[in-house]
């Protein structure tokens, strides 16, 4: 689903020396699962799939990386039926670089080639609630509520309505979506980011507001252990830190890297959040 592309920005983790560390350059120590198995995993989400996701998307964009082109395309040719994957996994960006300017850089023409021609295979497919939410529209969005049944339904990369809202940073429209939810506000998406995070992350102070008295849950991280508070205090959103500690957000959860919001510094030595969490 494009909208998944709205979300790239939050998949970093945060390192002692300040810098963002993206997915890719991470090695992993646990067992090795075939690419086949990891697809089947992602697509059936099973128990664990998030992780799988994790696992294949490194393995993706390394062997991208490295010029792999045979594991490349063995890896587009798995997920062949499953567009949505196939364009998650080619989302990536490190400090803003994407894929396609690293593989540019690297003199890698071919692999980018392979992508390209790939991309332009898939089909999007939204649901009508989608395109309104996307398209700002809310007219057309209150007839589809009342229209749909199964409104609340997810893509394959757990993307709802919601999370799309969140990110677009309409308050209106978040408002709209949780009148007529029935499921859980703390949905995950296939990175783990919940409407909350995604929100935080981009700045909606009005939006990270209504979510949390909505009884939105500010300690849910995303797939690698980084909550809205990581966020909030990387990118500087005083406003909203002030917020999700009203809301009993907690200082010390601890990313995959054994980060918590109380140590994360950043290179932000005089920010008034860090002044706020030295006390």
């Amino acid at each position: 689903m494009k909208t998944t592309l709205l979300l790239v920005a939050l998949l970093f983790l945060f390192q002692a020396d300040g810098s963002l560390y993206s997915a890719a350059s991470r090695e992993n120590s646990e067992d090795k699962k075939s690419e086949e198995d990891l697809v089947a995993s992602i697509v059936s989400k099973e128990i664990g799939y998030r992780k799988d996701f994790g696992m294949l998307k490194n393995f993706f964009v390394k062997s991208c990386l490295d010029g792999k082109d045979d594991q490349v395309q063995k890896i587009i040719y798995l997920c062949k039926k499953h567009d949505q994957l196939l364009m998650a996994l080619m989302n990536f960006s490190e400090n803003g670089k994407s894929l396609e300017k690293f593989l540019l850089d690297r003199g890698l023409n071919g692999t980018l080639k392979m992508l390209q021609d790939a991309l332009q295979k898939i089909e999007y497919f939204e649901s009508d609630i989608m395109q309104a939410v996307e398209q700002n529209n809310v007219r057309k969005l209150k007839f589809y509520l009342k229209a749909e049944e199964d409104h609340e339904r997810k893509s394959l990369s757990d993307e709802t309505a919601l999370h799309l809202a969140s990110s677009m940073g309409n308050e209106e429209i978040v408002l709209i979506l949780l009148g007529h939810l029935k499921s859980d506000l703390n949905n995950q998406n296939i990175y783990g980011q919940t409407a909350l995070l995604i929100a935080a992350s981009l700045g909606y102070k009005e939006i990270v507001h209504t979510l949390l008295k909505c009884g939105a849950n500010p300690n849910i991280p995303n797939s690698d252990g980084i909550s809205p508070l990581h966020c909030v205090i990387a990118f500087e959103h005083s406003d909203i830190f002030r917020e999700l500690l009203r809301f009993n957000a907690n200082l010390d959860a601890e990313n995959r890297e054994g980060w918590t919001p109380r140590n994360v510094y950043n290179g932000k030595r005089k920010s008034k959040i860090i002044a706020f969490v030295r006390k």
